[in-house]
C-alpha cells in the first residue's frame, strides 16, 4: 500500500470536515418565531413617523444652491472673489428662503465660503 504524503491526508480531513459540516448545518432545524396573541385596540402603538419627502420646490431649491456653491468654489479657485462673491451671495438668498432644505456639508460650505467674502 503505497505511503501518502501528510498534507494529501491534511486535505482529506479538511474536505471530510467541509462536507460534514455541510450536511450538518443543512439538517439543522429552523428557528421559529414566538406566536403573539392578538392585540386589543387599546394596545397598539402609533406607526413611527417617516420624513416627508422633499417636494419638487424643495429639490430645486437643493439643485441651485448646489450649482451656486459649485459656481462660487470654481470662481474661488480660478482667483475670481468678486464673481464668486456674487455667486455666495445668490446662494445665501436661495438658502434664505422658506421651505429651503439643505443638507449640513452645504450649510458648512455655505458659511465658509460667506467668511471668505466678509472682506470684499
Amino acid at each position: 500500500m503505497p505511503s501518502r504524503s501528510p498534507s494529501s491526508r491534511t486535505s482529506w480531513l479538511l474536505l471530510s470536515l467541509l462536507l460534514l459540516s455541510g450536511s450538518l448545518g443543512a439538517c439543522r432545524r429552523p428557528t421559529t418565531k414566538p406566536e403573539q396573541g392578538p392585540v386589543s385596540p387599546g394596545e397598539t402603538r402609533p406607526s413611527p413617523t417617516r420624513p416627508t419627502a422633499p417636494s419638487g420646490k424643495q429639490r430645486e431649491q437643493h439643485k441651485s444652491l448646489e450649482a451656486a456653491l459649485n459656481t462660487a468654489r470654481d470662481l474661488f479657485n480660478r482667483g475670481e472673489n468678486d464673481l464668486a462673491c456674487d455667486a455666495v451671495k445668490q446662494a445665501l438668498s436661495i438658502a434664505a428662503e422658506p421651505g429651503a432644505a439643505s443638507g449640513t456639508a452645504l450649510q458648512q460650505q455655505l458659511s465658509s465660503f460667506r467668511a471668505a467674502c466678509e472682506r470684499f
